[in-house]
């Protein structure tokens, strides 16, 4: 019995102790604590990631402006729909990529001639064929938005596959593994409508 309480108490000690020893540990926590949890630039994203998001910017911003031009000038209601579907799918998208750069403290660059500056956004239709879309209606402008929408979507593709191989961000790497399968989808979509046409 006798061995039993001092067993007892040389664990008590024991315990009291290292409580003791924890005494000087606050000292040494706030100086962990005084770092931000990121030290640098954000971890977990490259040059890749920041240019897939600049690029999806581009390609949505333009992608956008292709949707809303259906309802005013296409008389085909499939068409009008999927034009609907499209850009319903795609506004989500753009306000996560935009999201993303601001958790990457990265800056955005949409500016109108940053096709020109060396790194083209795969897609992206050009001024006389965004021009002459405006300029059409009916059959005949159904006729040039769906070649030139299926090119765009097919670019915007291209650029999330290139994001699933290079990027860094795992989230960024889901979303663009995501978008890929909604392209094909909706590049599926627009081939079997310009079939029919």
């Amino acid at each position: 019995m006798k061995s039993y309480a001092t067993g007892l108490l040389v664990l008590f000690i024991a315990v009291v102790v290292s409580a003791c020893g924890g005494v000087d540990a606050p000292d040494q926590a706030p100086r962990s604590t005084d770092q931000p949890a990121i030290t640098g630039a954000p971890a977990g994203f490259n040059t890749d990631d920041v240019a897939f998001a600049n690029a999806m910017i581009t390609s949505y911003e333009q992608s956008t402006e292709l949707t809303d031009l259906v309802s005013e000038r296409s008389t085909d209601p499939n068409l009008v729909a999927l034009a609907a579907d499209i850009d319903a799918a795609q506004r989500p998208n753009l306000e996560m990529v935009k999201v993303f750069l601001v958790q990457w403290n990265a800056d955005s660059d949409t500016s109108p001639d940053q096709s020109t500056q060396g790194n083209p956004v795969a897609g992206v239709i050009d001024d006389a064929t965004m021009a002459r879309l405006k300029s059409l209606r009916g059959p005949e402008f159904d006729a040039l938005w769906l070649p030139s929408m299926i090119e765009h979507q097919q670019g915007a593709a291209a650029t999330a596959e290139a994001e699933t191989a290079h990027g860094a961000n795992v989230d960024a790497v889901a979303t663009a593994r995501q978008l890929v399968g909604s392209y094909q989808a909706q590049i599926a979509r627009m081939q079997q409508a310009l079939a029919g046409h």
